[in-house]
């Protein structure tokens, strides 16, 4: 039995929506979040949903991408004291979400495992006004996870992080190293 858009969208009657008709419409829904811009369906998602619901987008390929752009959109614009303050809190705002492991997942260690590696991609964005606020978040980040889990955000953020460094330093001969992961 297909699921058509009516159903999913229509009001619950007296009758109420059977669990096969709530699992297709969950399934269509989900196929039409997945060609839609990413960013654009976090942001709306998060206006619907209030934010919180939105974490398992995090645990998808460029995920943390997607909900940062979707969150920080149009943040960057202003000048002066007040706009920077705005740019800082949703900063602080979007680290807080992507240092929360959701309920969804395993262990903390599986989410840092998924989330670290994006969040240390969000330093390597090239547009100047963009890096700037992915830049931001990506510290943010990385101090709340530190200050939260700290054996894990040194494992998955610290540790790649300064691996080219110690390379280098070891190559030089200086003896530096990190412990093993």
């Amino acid at each position: 039995m297909q699921a058509s858009p009516r159903l999913c969208l229509q009001e619950k009657t007296g009758e109420g929506v059977s669990e096969e008709e709530r699992a297709q419409c969950r399934e269509t829904l989900r196929q039409l979040l997945d060609r839609v811009y990413q960013p654009l369906a976090v942001q709306e998602l998060l206006i619907l949903q209030g934010g919180s619901k939105q974490k398992s987008r995090l645990l998808r390929p460029h995920g943390v991408h997607a909900v940062v752009r979707g969150i920080m959109e149009g943040t960057g614009g202003g000048s002066g004291a007040d706009a920077a303050a705005v740019d800082w809190r949703k900063c602080d705002v979007v680290a807080k979400i992507l240092a929360a492991c959701p309920q969804q997942c395993l262990s903390v260690e599986d989410y840092y495992k998924l989330v670290c590696p994006q969040v240390l991609d969000l330093l390597h964005i090239q547009d100047k006004v963009t890096a700037r606020q992915f830049q931001r978040v990506a510290t943010t980040t990385l101090l709340t996870m530190a200050k939260g889990h700290p054996q894990l955000a040194e494992k998955y953020l610290l540790q790649p992080m300064l691996a080219p460094l110690l390379r280098c330093s070891s190559a030089a001969g200086n003896g530096w190293s990190l412990p093993a992961p």
